[in-house]
């Protein structure tokens, strides 16, 4: 692996260490002091780079919800991007934007970014300054030539010189893959130079990890991003995605059969009276669970989680996005929110409440027939999904091993599931009752 911690400023990075830790917003004899990067064009042309509203750029392409000068703006393709401009990508939203000197920038959905103390030379040549994204995708490309840009995240700051790299940001994580050239990642307590092929992911508690794999929710970012453009007639000259294998939400741990059997389960005598073929026990590391199935109302769902379970599909799955007064979620083998059986379901609306205890199944808010593997139980009443989301089961015993799970997406350290079994399908002497 290759990447280089500085514990101390060394004289050949000086330049670097000093861009990284420059933020100010004072005065431009100040900045040049701060930042060695700034070059010897005239005082008046940078200062006019400067200046509120000063184009820096343009809006190249514009796909769906994009918002720009101070958010009050809506952008479209060909607008100029302004100094101190704020762009804001909404969902299911694109834009490509490039910078007089040619720089690029492309940002995904649900994307903020804050053109900060940007400068440009009058002639032709690199920007200088900073730029700060607070959230979302971000793919940087340079200009082909030195880059003195400054990107600003919410855990790190990140020097460049001449590259093309990718940004995933949100307050708790930060993900950069660097696909040519090489960067410089601050992230308060140490540095990193990253080069081609790299990837580095910061967390908020300031621990982070180098590795030459990028995560699959920044690949699906980047391939989300091409999609939208495509729809644009988006005019860079090609905009690379990440190998995303068609299967990769399929699982691949799953045998046709599993001979597992739990053992050591204790049965509440007031469940004793019902049918066990439509009773689930879900072994979690809290406790164990015990789900009445529904197949009168979503027989489609009750068929493809009895097949999964018979399959030991969802034994060792995490719960990896627990809300308090919510819900807790289930049911992915890669514990992202982005994997699945690989084959979805016909939605089985009902006007059955949810209730607390209620189990349905995740969905695609924008298909309803895209029911696959994953499951949530309602922590409380969960009126509005009624009608809107496939209710297959209830929990009538153990909601307080359920309300025990960490809280989080995911969480420090999360609930998981041991194993889960049909009780028909358990040998009697492994049932006692109380």
């Amino acid at each position: 692996m290759l990447f280089v911690f500085y514990k101390l400023i060394f004289s050949r990075f000086a330049l670097v260490a000093a861009i990284l830790f420059f933020t100010g917003v004072d005065t431009f004899a100040n900045e040049k002091h701060k930042n060695p990067f700034i070059n010897d064009a005239t005082t008046e042309a940078q200062n006019a780079s400067r200046t509120t509203g000063v184009r820096v750029g343009n809006a190249e392409t514009i796909s769906g919800n994009v918002f720009g000068k101070g958010l009050g703006k809506r952008l479209n393709s060909g607008d100029p991007i302004r100094y101190l401009d704020t762009v804001r990508v909404g969902l299911s939203s694109a834009a490509a934007l490039r910078f007089v000197d040619n720089t690029e920038l492309v940002m995904g959905e649900n994307s903020s970014l804050l053109i900060n103390n940007l400068i440009f030379n009058p002639q032709p040549g690199p920007a200088e300054g900073v730029l700060n994204v607070t959230s979302g995708f971000l793919r940087y490309t340079s200009a082909g030539r030195r880059s003195n840009i400054i990107i600003q995240t919410p855990l790190a700051t990140i020097g460049i010189r001449g590259t093309v790299f990718d940004i995933l940001a949100s307050s708790t994580q930060v993900e950069v893959v660097v696909h040519a050239g090489s960067i410089i990642v601050n992230s308060n307590t140490k540095k990193a130079l990253l080069r081609s092929g790299e990837v580095i992911k910061l967390n908020k508690d300031g621990t982070f990890v180098i590795s030459k794999t990028p995560s699959l929710e920044i690949k699906k970012a980047a391939q989300n991003v091409s999609l939208i453009l495509k729809l644009s007639d988006h005019s860079f000259e090609k905009f690379k995605t990440y190998g995303i294998s068609k299967n990769t939400t399929k699982y691949n741990k799953v045998p046709k059969k599993c001979s597992k059997k739990l053992t050591n389960i204790v049965i509440p005598k007031y469940l004793q009276i019902l049918d066990k073929s439509k009773i689930v026990i879900m072994r979690l590391n809290t406790g164990d669970v015990f789900i009445e199935l529904r197949g009168d109302i979503a027989p489609r769902h009750v068929k493809r989680i009895k097949n999964l379970i018979r399959q030991c599909f969802y034994d060792g799955l995490q719960f990896f996005d627990v809300k308090a007064d919510f819900a807790a979620i289930s049911g992915d083998p890669l514990n992202s929110g982005e994997g699945g059986s690989g084959k979805t379901l016909k939605s089985e609306f009902s006007k059955i409440p949810f209730t607390a205890g209620s189990v349905g199944m995740i969905r695609d808010q924008k298909n309803p027939d895209s029911a696959d593997s994953q499951f949530f139980i309602a922590l409380n009443p969960l009126p509005h999904l009624t009608g809107k989301y496939t209710k297959w089961g209830l929990v009538v015993h153990g909601m307080d091993k359920i309300r025990k799970l960490p809280i989080g997406r995911p969480p420090q350290n999360p609930g998981y599931i041991v194993a889960v079994q049909l009780l028909s399908d358990t040998p009697f002497a492994n049932i006692s009752d109380r």
